[in-house]
């Protein structure tokens, strides 16, 4: 008679290979708006061979599977926070001794490993169960950036489909002016430059030579303006389009994820001037958001300085965040002190993301300097992101050195007051190169010229757990220059916003009658609250 009770089968371990994925997932997860999920490929590769490569090395040494699984897994998990880990110490000291050390760090990592290979080599039991449980762990862990990216694409792909309102819902008005005569129309946006009394205030810089030399020029400057949203994509999605974002999107409630690459790329503003018989001009920017890759002309940096880059390799953007957050942030640091040959490959690769985003800022200004060569009446759309961060160019233009991954944000190790005065280094070098532009264009230019400068939003290093009121006023606070026509400049209000700009332009230039909005700003990603209104809630008087 057979025994009807079925022999207890041991699981498979497979914790390690879920934990090596678990930490990869979860940084594309957070970081997906700005990054490509192809990056992530060789980083996810490696991390599969070397999981298994741990669980097979582990086991020729314990002779037990389960036990060397268990230990692989401590391992990767120990080598994927230890940057995490080193971040926090850092900010932890107790009589002038800190404990962010990589002294300190790398020692205690190495006797938690020793200790788990001498409790694994004594353990006598069965380790079924805690297999199964780490299974189950490592494997509800992974799900939950997966879910989060699954309901990214998702949210994405639905607001994809929805139409937006009408390119022109004005009509194509017909305009006085003869095709010769029409101005080239430059919108330069300048990624978080701020406002004069902003830089006065808080940075203790003074911007008045910038700015009387733009009015030296011909420019007026709304020297109240006010940004629309906190947020790059959001501010030029209504820049762009002359309307607030929810009134560009039917259908959309508060909550619901915002797709604005369309808005951006085929905006109104763009739709309408082609239809006048415009050429567009685009420019490569280091993100693709406001790459108008199907534009009449696409002026880029010249390719063989970047192709001489990309042959000497580099790391990409989620490969960094993956080194800075994991064990090798420890050979980056020690870079300076030991420059050991690994040290100094990752440290020269990393750099070498920032250096190509310096040539295309360098490229955006030189190539803005020939666009009067352009036949054709022109509409000129342009996205430096400077002076934002990251802070690649002190005030002199040399390239100031960066150690951290590469990200279009600041230097987040550095403290407030470095950050300051990386930011206005390179606020002073972005605005000579501005003026010398600008100057270019005018004297240059055959036919007359629209010139719109302005920032998105303003800087401001904003705590969101806990915001701050001085923090959260300086990004509500803009650059905003026009150079118009004389008989447009009545139109201009100390606190004209960007939602205004091209309603203006278009009520000067083609004798359009478009009312002018009211200058709001909304704070928020995909919920929106006044600025007042948020200050009143949020932030601590």
């Amino acid at each position: 008679m057979r025994d009807s009770k079925r022999p207890d089968r041991s699981p498979l371990p497979i914790h390690p290979v879920l934990f090596a994925l678990f930490p990869l997932v979860s940084v594309l997860s957070a970081n997906i708006s700005q990054l490509r999920v192809l990056d992530a490929g060789r980083s996810v590769a490696l991390a599969l061979v070397a999981a298994m490569a741990l669980v097979l090395v582990y086991s020729l040494i314990l002779r037990d599977l389960m036990k060397a699984a268990l230990v692989a897994s401590a391992t990767i998990l120990l080598f994927f926070t230890y940057g995490h880990a080193y971040s926090i110490l850092k900010t932890i000291s107790i009589s002038d001794l800190v404990f962010g050390r990589h002294r300190f760090l790398l020692p205690a990592s190495v006797i938690v490993l020793i200790i788990m290979f001498w409790w694994a080599a004594r353990s006598r039991g069965s380790l079924a169960g805690i297999t199964r449980l780490l299974n189950v762990i490592a494997g509800i862990a992974l799900l939950l950036p997966c879910a989060s990216l699954v309901g990214y694409f998702g949210a994405g792909l639905a607001a994809g489909q929805r139409e937006p309102t009408t390119p022109n819902p004005w009509g194509n008005e017909t305009f006085a002016l003869d095709a010769n005569e029409l101005p080239d129309i430059y919108y330069i946006i300048t990624d978080a430059y701020a406002r004069s009394d902003v830089l006065l205030d808080d940075y203790h810089y003074d911007n008045s030579a910038f700015l009387e030399s733009l009015e030296g020029m011909g420019f007026i400057i709304a020297d109240r303006s006010v940004p629309n949203y906190f947020w790059t994509h959001l501010a030029l999605a209504a820049a762009l389009n002359m309307d607030y974002v929810p009134d560009l999107l039917p259908g959309w409630t508060q909550g619901e994820h915002i797709d604005t690459a369309d808005l951006i790329k085929h905006s109104r503003v763009r739709s309408r001037l082609e239809g006048l018989g415009y050429s567009t001009v685009g420019f490569a920017t280091g993100w693709e958001e406001t790459e108008l890759f199907d534009a009449d002309y696409l002026l880029t940096p010249d390719i063989s300085r970047l192709d001489l880059l990309s042959q000497q390799g580099m790391f990409n953007e989620f490969e960094g965040l993956v080194i800075h957050s994991s064990a090798l942030r420890a050979v980056q640091d020690l870079d300076a002190r030991s420059s050991t040959p690994v040290a100094r490959y990752i440290a020269q690769r990393m750099q070498r993301r920032y250096t190509v985003q310096r040539e295309i800022i360098l490229a955006e200004f030189e190539n803005l300097q020939q666009v009067p060569k352009i036949p054709g009446p022109k509409f000129v759309f342009v996205h430096i992101i400077s002076p934002h961060g990251p802070y690649i160019f002190a005030a002199d233009g040399q390239q100031r050195e960066q150690s951290g991954p590469f990200s279009l944000t600041a230097d987040t190790d550095a403290g407030p007051e470095q950050e300051a005065e990386a930011y206005v280094g390179q606020l002073e070098f972005i605005s000579s190169q501005l003026e010398e532009t600008i100057r270019v264009v005018l004297s240059e230019s055959d036919r007359p010229v629209i010139i719109v400068l302005q920032s998105d939003h303003g800087p401001g290093r904003i705590r969101w757990e806990a915001p701050e009121a001085g923090p959260v006023r300086a990004r509500a606070a803009n650059l905003n220059a026009y150079y118009l026509p004389v008989e447009c400049r009545h139109l201009l209000s100390p606190m004209s916003s960007p939602v205004n700009t091209f309603r203006i332009v278009f009520n000067c230039v083609f004798g359009d009658d478009l009312p002018l909005l009211e200058d709001v700003t909304y704070v928020g990603y995909e919920e929106f609250l006044t600025l007042d209104e948020y200050l009143a809630r949020y932030v601590t008087p």
